[in-house]
């Protein structure tokens, strides 16, 4: 604790009062009346337990102590605050909520100075979660710092808060858990005079300490992307205000190798097994070789039609290790007895996929959607819904006699099926893995604390329609203004671009509107033009004929009359040698 000498040089009460007006009490844009030290490096002085300077005065009113500071001027009350979270026990999607205890640090100026009064008794700001799920909050009593006017009070934390679980891409999950904290919720005057500010000189990273990273095993802590912000403000809202609420959201990032190796790669194993019923076939006949065109010129082949010789080229024969030539029985490449070990196959394992399941119910969440560990599941049994299929078919094809065809289905069952399983997990895995980077991506552009979280950024006058009221800039000098940095680096050439986008397509439509126009006229200008000249060429042809030209046009017309007129006349039937 600092000593008394840092505040005052003299021993005198009046002198001691100047030297703390003269060290703390530097104006502001709110009271006048607040300490920079105090919200720098949070140097209070020292306690009223630990006071060893002078004697202190009992306070003017003492019954001032317990209204909200300077309520009487109608001034805003700066309450500064900073978090710690200690644990975080369970995180449950069952019952919608995360359990975790820390506390919550905060300081304000009592505007009581020098004086000596009950602690117990202080005002103090009533800090309440809007998420609350049974969880258990304790304000301690304040500790008052006289050479300052200062009062600081620790509010701890304890159980579960509700929380809003997406979990689509489990196990490839990545979620923000939120803190929802109001000050003096639903006071009258609290929502307004009372303002919640995050305290400069701490780091929103330190909020979630790197040892919570051990302690979690099934999540990897990820405390670049902590977040702080104001809840959205509400016209029609009693609850709280415009600058008395605070939401801080940190971030977790699933570990996925347990998933990997024990539930997936076991699938996997499973799957591997059912796609050896494409190799549970009865053996192939000599005969059916020789039955081919590139076999029949074969040693062998020449060899079984000399010791049968009765055999037709398209005989069925079954070989075996006890076969002998002469033979003569029906052969199925897959008769009834491997039709029946297929189906058995594929349901054993089929239903020991349903008992693993079973078995790892308890760490596979039940929501009201797929999730993508459920999307891989479903591609294991729609896979052996399909071989059981091509089973059936490759038996029905054997049974009339198609055994060449119903071999071709195997051989390809052999190379499709593993292919469209591989290729359908691999682009759930994908799509999960995505949709994740996605994410925090968009959770490191939002990283850091919001421009309204810090005093200097907010006016006095709480004027209605602004979210969180007005903004100036920020200064980007410490971590917690790096996230309007960013946003203003990352606006301001995109503004500019996008301006200059539309400046130029602007113009170009101008200049290709006027040049449409100017063609649309010479196009109309040619039209007139072309018929203008089409009815001058129609009259010269009409009124300007030479004599000789009429006469002769006029013969033409004669004589083409006369002789349509002498074929009509001509009787039906007469020939040429009539």
């Amino acid at each position: 604790m600092a000593s008394p000498e840092k505040y005052w040089t003299g021993h005198d009460a009046g002198e001691l009062h100047g030297a703390v007006h003269g060290s703390f009490r530097q104006n502001t844009h709110h009271s006048g009346r607040e300490s920079i030290a105090v919200k720098v490096d949070n140097d209070a002085g020292e306690a009223l337990t630990d006071w060893t300077g002078p004697p202190l005065k009992e306070p003017p009113n003492p019954n001032t102590i317990k209204e909200r500071p300077f309520h009487l001027d109608s001034v805003i009350t700066n309450v500064y605050a900073g978090m710690t979270i200690t644990k975080v026990r369970d995180i449950d999607p069952h019952r919608s909520s995360v359990s975790c205890r820390g506390f919550i640090g905060l300081s304000w100026d009592t505007g009581h100075l020098l004086c000596k009064l009950d602690e117990s008794k202080l005002w103090r700001p009533m800090i309440s979660f809007l998420n609350n799920d049974s969880m258990e909050i304790i304000h301690q009593d304040p500790t008052y710092f006289p050479s300052t006017g200062w009062a600081k009070m620790i509010v701890s934390f304890d159980g579960h808060c509700s929380q809003e679980f997406n979990l689509r891409t489990f196990p490839w999950d990545f979620g923000g858990y939120s803190l929802l904290i109001v000050a003096d919720m639903g006071a009258r005057s609290g929502n307004k005079l009372t303002r919640l500010y995050w305290q400069e000189s701490r780091d929103v990273i330190a909020t979630t300490p790197k040892y919570l990273e051990n302690q979690l095993t099934e999540y990897d802590l990820v405390e670049q992307f902590n977040q702080l912000n104001r809840l959205p403000f509400l016209q029609d809202n009693t609850l709280w205000g415009r600058h008395n609420t605070m939401h801080f959201q940190f971030f977790l990032l699933r570990n996925t190798w347990y998933y990997m190796m024990k539930i997936c790669l076991v699938i996997l194993f499973f799957n591997m097994i059912s796609w050896g019923v494409f190799f549970m076939h009865n053996p192939t006949p000599i005969s059916f070789w020789c039955a081919t065109e590139q076999y029949q010129t074969a040693d062998w082949c020449q060899e079984y039609t000399t010791a049968t010789p009765n055999a037709t080229a398209t005989g069925k024969r079954r070989l075996g290790a006890d076969y002998k030539f002469g033979e003569d029985d029906e052969y199925y490449y897959v008769g009834p007895e491997r039709f029946a070990e297929r189906l058995s196959t594929i349901c054993e394992v089929l239903l020991a996929c349903v008992a693993f399941q079973y078995l790892i119910d308890d760490t596979i969440p039940k929501m009201g959607y797929l999730t993508s560990m459920d999307n891989l599941l479903l591609t294991s049994f729609c896979q052996m819904a399909l071989m059981a299929v091509l089973t059936c078919v490759t038996y029905q094809l054997c049974f009339r006699g198609y055994n060449e065809l119903a071999m071709q289905f195997d051989w390809i069952g052999v190379f499709v099926i593993p292919f469209f399983y591989v290729s359908l997990q691999c682009y759930h895995i994908r799509h999960a893995v995505r949709i994740r980077n996605k994410k925090m991506k968009q959770a490191e552009a939002e990283a850091g604390v919001h421009p309204s979280m810090l005093e200097y950024n907010n006016t006095e006058e709480d004027s209605p329609g602004d979210s969180h009221g007005p903004t100036k800039r920020m200064q980007p000098s410490a971590h917690n203004v790096a996230r309007a940095h960013r946003e203003s680096v990352k606006l301001e050439p995109l503004l500019s671009h996008w301006s200059n986008v539309i400046k130029s397509s602007r113009q170009s439509l101008f200049a290709a509107g006027s040049e449409l126009r100017r063609r649309s006229r010479t196009l109309v200008n040619h039209r007139s033009k072309i018929l203008a000249i089409g009815r001058l060429h129609s009259a010269h042809r009409t009124t300007f004929l030479l004599p000789e030209d009429e006469a002769a046009s006029k013969g033409s017309e004669q004589k083409s009359k006369s002789k349509y007129a002498e074929s009509y006349a001509e009787p039906i039937g007469a020939s040429a040698g009539d």
